[in-house]
C-alpha cells in the first residue's frame, strides 16, 4: 500500500515539474500569448462589428446631401449626376469606389475624389479636362487634352484659340469618342507642345500650327507665318536653342527657321 502512494506522489511530482518546464519553455510562452493575443483581437473585432452595423441602420447617418466642388450643379442633380439613390447610409460607402464609378459613367472628368463629411454629407470634388489643342484630320477639328483624351469634334470649323495639330491619320481619330486616341504621332505632337511651353516659347510667340505629317521632320510655325523646321530628334536641346536665338529678336522678315543643323538656319523673305 505504501509502495503505491509512492509511486503515485513521484507521479504527481514529476508530472508538476513538467507543467513548471512547459511554462518556462519560450516555445510554449510564444504559442500562449499569441493565443491571447487572437482572443483579444477577436473579441475587439467582433465589438467593432457590432458597433458599425448599429451606425449603419441608423437613420441619423444616411446621406441627405451631395456637393459637388468644380462643377455648377445644384444639389438637387448631383444624386443623379453620382448615379446614386438616396437614402444611403454613408458608414457603407467607400468613397474611392464612388469615385471610380463616377469617372466610369463620364469619362470626361479627369480627376474625381471623394470624401465623407458626417453626418449625412457627401462632397465629390471634381476636375474637368481641358481641350489643349485641336487636331484638323479629313476635314474634320477634334478638341483634345493634353494626353490625347478625344472631347469632341467639330465638322464645320476650328473651335479657334487652340494650337493647331496636322499630319494625324483620319482613321485614327476619327473612331475614338471621349477616350485617347492612341496615336503616336498625336503623342509626339503633344508633347513637342508641353516642351514649347516649358521652355516658354509659346509664352513669348504665338504658337499656331504643329504639323507631324513627315516622321523625318516635325514642323511648328509662329503667327502662322514663320515655319520652324525640328528634324525627327533631340527637340528639348533645338528649342533650347532657339529660345536663346530668338531672345530679343523681332521676327519680321523671317520665312523660317531650320534647326536641323548645328548651326541655325534662318530664311528670309
Amino acid at each position: 500500500m505504501k509502495a503505491d502512494l509512492s509511486k503515485k506522489n513521484k507521479k504527481r511530482k514529476k508530472s508538476k515539474k513538467d507543467i513548471r518546464e512547459a511554462k518556462d519553455n519560450p516555445f510554449i510562452k510564444v504559442i500562449m500569448k499569441l493565443g491571447l493575443f487572437l482572443i483579444v483581437a477577436g473579441l475587439i473585432f467582433y465589438s467593432l462589428k457590432l458597433f458599425f452595423d448599429s451606425l449603419s441602420s441608423w437613420p441619423y447617418f444616411d446621406v441627405t446631401t451631395i456637393k459637388i466642388t468644380g462643377e455648377p450643379l445644384d444639389t438637387r442633380e448631383a444624386p443623379q449626376y453620382c448615379d446614386i439613390d438616396l437614402p444611403v447610409n454613408i458608414i457603407k460607402l467607400n468613397p474611392a469606389r464612388i469615385a471610380r464609378h463616377i469617372k466610369e459613367i463620364h469619362p470626361d472628368l479627369k480627376s474625381v475624389v471623394v470624401r465623407k463629411e458626417l453626418p449625412s454629407t457627401l462632397i465629390v470634388a471634381i476636375k474637368r479636362r481641358q481641350p489643349a489643342a485641336e487636331v484638323e484630320a479629313g476635314g474634320v477639328f477634334y478638341r483634345v487634352d493634353e494626353e490625347g483624351f478625344v472631347l469632341g469634334c467639330s465638322e464645320d470649323r476650328s473651335l479657334g484659340g487652340l494650337v493647331m495639330i496636322k499630319g494625324i491619320k483620319s482613321s485614327r481619330i476619327s473612331k475614338v469618342k471621349l477616350e485617347v486616341c492612341g496615336s503616336q504621332r498625336l503623342r509626339d505632337a503633344l508633347g513637342l507642345f508641353a516642351m514649347l511651353m516649358e521652355t516658354g516659347l509659346s509664352d513669348k510667340y504665338n504658337i499656331t500650327e504643329i504639323d507631324v505629317s513627315s516622321h523625318r521632320n516635325y514642323i511648328f510655325f509662329i503667327d502662322a507665318t514663320v515655319e520652324v523646321k525640328l528634324g525627327k530628334d533631340s527637340f528639348r536641346q533645338k528649342l533650347d536653342n532657339l529660345s536663346r536665338h530668338l531672345s530679343g529678336d523681332k521676327l519680321e522678315g523671317i520665312k523660317y527657321i531650320d534647326l536641323r543643323f548645328e548651326d541655325i538656319v534662318v530664311g528670309h523673305y
